[in-house]
């Protein structure tokens, strides 16, 4: 099942690399898992992390839109019991690709996404008496985001998805059963890759085109 995750792993940071107008938010992640085991008691982990969002536009108002965080489960319970996260080793996982709509508002940009989702959460037990858990799935998500634009080609954002699952693909000795519910986000810096200056947006200084002078910094002529 983990070389499953390896293929989607591999098409969200081009998303955001591309010279385009685009953004990449990179940041920190927290994300909340639920999911039954295969007995049907209920299960569920918190996982802090690195979060990076993508987004390039493709035409107008449209594009393409990517979020993955990447982290460690900090807190689970099965079954109303409190586990300890220091006696496994701890994975989260989780990636939303799709198209994503963009608003913007002078500097301020909203977009909000919907797409394919992929997750893994593993506690793989160091101690042979504790029993490991391997949650996550495929299935489908939303996501939204929320940017502010401070320069040019800078500024900070945050953002949240919300997924469920329904297939765990590959997973010949299920200890989950096969559906569960995943919610992850982030805030971080956003780097803005434009592909031209938008002189309309009146952001900062960055805007102005290259060899372009201000009239103001233009000399005058003398007069004949």
């Amino acid at each position: 099942m983990r070389r499953f995750w390896i293929l989607p792993c591999m098409f969200v940071l081009p998303l955001g690399t591309l010279c385009a107008d685009a953004f990449v938010l990179l940041g920190g992640s927290m994300g909340y898992t639920s999911q039954n085991t295969a007995a049907m008691h209920p299960w569920s982990a918190t996982s802090l992390g690195l979060s990076e969002q993508s987004y390039l536009a493709m035409d107008g108002s449209t594009g393409l839109y990517s979020a993955a965080a990447i982290g460690f489960i900090i807190r689970s319970q099965d079954n109303g019991i409190m586990l300890d996260p220091g006696q496994y080793q701890t994975l989260s996982l989780n990636i939303l690709l799709g198209i994503g709509y963009k608003l913007s508002l002078d500097r301020l940009i909203g977009i909000a996404g919907a797409g394919l989702y992929f997750g893994s959460n593993t506690l793989q037990a160091e101690n042979g008496t504790l029993s490991s858990y391997d949650a996550g799935g495929v299935g489908g998500g939303i996501g939204a985001s929320l940017l502010y634009s401070l320069a040019y080609n800078w500024g900070i954002g945050a953002n949240v998805q919300v997924a469920y699952y329904f297939m765990i693909p590959s997973d010949t000795n299920p200890t989950m059963s096969p559906t569960g519910i995943s919610i992850f986000g982030g805030i971080g810096v956003i780097f803005f890759l434009r592909s031209t200056p938008d002189l309309g947006s009146g952001i900062s200084r960055f805007r102005t085109m290259p060899g372009h002078v201000p009239p103001r910094a233009q000399k005058k002529s003398p007069s004949p």
